[in-house]
């Protein structure tokens, strides 16, 4: 028994992801991501800058740092610059860092690393 999977990380309600031969991953302006991680109303809020590339970039894997282990978050959109992290727990201090993809699945670097505690 199949049944017909619609992605929703790709064109949203497509049944297959883009084409794409473009071997050039996404990059961060001179400057860097810069992202930033600070408190605002009880949430962690992240901010970067964002990453540009020769077709596009499609999205963000954000990461945050649990006992020593990266664990990606969440997935975004390649227009969203932001994110709030409503599940930090207090009294923690976490760690978090952000990396584009374009439509080929070429992956920037990572950013910087940025911390904060609840």
């Amino acid at each position: 028994h199949f049944q017909t999977v619609i992605c929703f990380l790709w064109p949203k309600g497509a049944k297959q992801a883009p084409q794409s031969n473009d071997a050039v991953a996404p990059t961060w302006p001179a400057s860097g991501a810069e992202l930033s991680a600070s408190l605002e109303h009880g949430r962690v809020v992240l901010r970067w800058n964002a990453a540009t590339d020769n077709e596009g970039v499609y999205g963000y894997d954000v990461w945050r740092q649990d006992l020593g282990v990266w664990r990606r978050l969440s997935a975004l959109p390649g227009g969203v610059t932001q994110f709030h992290d409503a599940t930090a727990v207090g009294g923690v201090e976490h760690a978090y860092r952000v990396q584009a993809y374009d439509f080929g699945g070429n992956r920037s670097e990572v950013s910087n690393v940025a911390s904060v505690r609840l």
